[in-house]
């Protein structure tokens, strides 16, 4: 009786436990670094570390060089973050998932990644100018950023072109948007079906647990992709045109 108790639970720990930690995390944030080093953290997360508000413990200083760091050892099953340096930031060194955007506006840098099923190791350093007169970039230092961006652009033009439907996508007011894999995948069942649908449908037809379901719709809706409206005992939902 003993040893069946044993292996019933050496049993439940080699088959329930890899699912109860492998990509028990989720998260979709925006990082607003300010000249101070302090940082806004905002979006969503049920990773304790990424509660939202100012923080400074994601940014350090040495002499002249900046550094911001977002590490974890959990897996997040699905992960999307922004990271916006100051005004007037140049990139020395970026160490960043194999998904990563980098684009200006406003002068200002912004560096998104998305990932899954895989930690978050995420670090750029960089340097504030003080004025255009007095920056100067490294001839090293520019090759390396235009390589980096060939070498996303590519990138992109490869991952985008598989069979799914792009990361990148326009709401109703023509404003660009990233969307996860899941989110990808909801708007694509959506554009197939080209009519409403329920949300019990979407979640028995694309096999999504209803609590992620439901999180990733409701992002949607802020994103102004979709819409949504209550009819009887069902949620319906549909592409915004």
């Amino acid at each position: 009786m003993k040893l069946g108790i044993v292996v019933a639970f050496v049993a439940f720990v080699f088959l329930a436990l890899p699912a109860l930690s492998f990509g028990a995390y989720y998260a979709e944030l925006s990082f607003d670094v300010r000249p101070d080093g302090s940082v806004r953290v905002s979006g969503i997360s049920n990773y304790p570390g990424f509660a939202e508000g100012e923080t400074q413990m994601l940014t350090s200083k040495d002499k002249e060089v900046w550094a911001f760091s977002l590490s974890t050892d959990e897996v997040f099953s699905e992960y999307i973050f922004s990271v916006e340096l100051p005004r007037d930031a140049s990139i020395s060194y970026l160490k960043a998932p194999r998904h990563v955007r980098i684009e200006t506006s406003n002068g200002r840098i912004g560096i998104t990644a998305l990932g899954k099923d895989e930690p978050i190791d995420f670090l750029v350093q960089y340097r504030i100018n003080a004025s255009k007169e007095e920056s100067f970039v490294p001839v090293a230092l520019f090759l390396g950023l235009a390589f980096l961006l060939l070498a996303g652009i590519a990138f992109a033009l490869l991952f985008f072109r598989r069979g799914k439907s792009s990361a990148v996508t326009e709401n109703k007011d023509g404003q660009a948007v990233f969307l996860t894999e899941r989110q990808r995948e909801i708007v694509s069942f959506l554009e197939k079906k080209n009519s409403p649908v329920s949300q019990a449908r979407i979640e028995e037809e694309l096999g999504i647990p209803k609590s992620s379901l439901s999180r990733n719709i409701e992002t949607l809706l802020k994103k102004g992709i979709i819409k949504k409206d209550r009819s009887g005992m069902s949620s319906m939902i549909w592409l915004e045109k």
